[in-house]
């Protein structure tokens, strides 16, 4: 299940975003534990839309979250066999850890000005010999 944390409007400090959880669908591919690397491919990582306020008086529904993604992570875009339109994410494995992968992807959409840029942070556990 995927969640917006945070939204910062920083030339508008009064505009907020309320956006409600997500699925989204994560494969991996290239797996290779001996070299302790794969890609990590996911579907979406927004709601179709959220609600953005403006000083508490006025609201609309909008897909701001998702235009700011796309901005911002479009290089990561591509067609991939495993399902059609994907984002893909090279990882480190982190083999017989309990947490086998945990990357950060910090960027800023290239036609921003530097006004629009994303954290996406990525933490996955397990529990090494699958007990």
């Amino acid at each position: 299940m995927g969640e917006l944390v945070s939204y910062k409007h920083t030339s508008e400090p009064s505009v907020t975003v309320e956006a409600p959880n997500f699925q989204f669908e994560v494969l991996f591919s290239d797996f290779d534990p001996c070299k302790g690397t794969a890609n990590m491919l996911i579907d979406r990582m927004t709601p179709d839309s959220e609600v953005v306020n403006i000083n508490g008086e006025m609201s609309a529904t909008l897909p701001v979250a998702y235009n700011c993604w796309m901005a911002t992570y479009e290089k990561y875009l591509g067609t991939h066999p495993a399902g059609g339109e994907l984002y893909t994410f090279p990882v480190k494995l982190h083999n017989g850890d309990p947490v086998a992968v945990e990357a950060v992807f910090e960027e800023t959409a290239p036609n921003s000005k530097g006004n629009v840029t994303g954290i996406f942070r990525v933490k996955l556990t397990h529990e090494p010999g699958g007990r």
